[in-house]
């Protein structure tokens, strides 16, 4: 009797193996959450990263293309560059050549420049954090002398923080320029632009597009 009532005593857990199991367990658990937290955190800052890039680039690339194939024709009023600075930023207004686009006329008597050269415009406006701008392109098939007004206006970079233009005639750069006044065009812009990222931080693009202008 005896040697079975102290098998049966003997045959569970004790309080301390219960405790150093849930110890184990524990610590099993917060390694899995940890490099699972790990892996989660990499996975999202990678994909902040590439798509945070990819829609800075693919804003740098429209400006640059765009500055690079400027149309000018000398003494043509409705053919011209200008640029300013608004509220610390800059503006720019010119025509530029652009992809061929069919355009349906609702008046066929009247004339409209529409092959592939239009109006472009970059310039910044406030998003809805006031602290932030996005970066505006607007575009107009009908080029005219209103070179500041019509077509349409389309978002191509958010959480931007500045934007600059300066152009280069010899060997100054300036801040500003209208070619309706000296009937020159630079030989070169110069964008800054510096652009809140993912993590909140600015980061500054520079970059020098070379104007096709004979």
């Amino acid at each position: 009797m005896l040697n079975k009532k102290k098998i049966k005593n003997d045959s569970g857990f004790t309080l301390i193996e219960v405790i150093v199991a849930l110890a184990i367990t524990s610590m099993i658990m917060i390694m899995t959450y940890s490099a699972y937290h790990v892996i989660t955190k990499s996975v999202w800052d990678l994909t902040e990263y590439t798509q945070f890039y990819e829609d800075v680039n693919l804003a740098i690339l429209k400006i640059d293309k765009d500055i690079t194939n400027i149309f000018y024709k000398r003494d043509d009023k409705k053919i011209s560059l200008t640029g300013d600075i608004a509220n610390n930023n800059s503006f720019i207004n010119f025509v530029t050549v652009n992809y061929k686009r069919f355009n349906i006329q609702i008046d066929t008597k009247q004339e409209y420049p529409t092959s592939d050269i239009e109006e472009a415009r970059y310039y910044l406006k406030e998003s809805d954090d006031s602290s932030l701008f996005n970066l505006i392109k607007r575009e107009d098939i009908f080029f005219d002398e209103e070179i500041e007004t019509g077509g349409t206006n389309n978002i191509l970079l958010k959480n931007v923080v500045s934007l600059k233009f300066q152009y280069r005639l010899r060997n100054n750069w300036s801040d500003r320029w209208d070619s309706r006044r000296s009937n020159k065009y630079p030989l070169a812009i110069k964008t800054t632009l510096i652009v809140k990222d993912y993590k909140n931080k600015d980061q500054k693009f520079v970059f020098v597009s070379i104007i096709n202008v004979l």
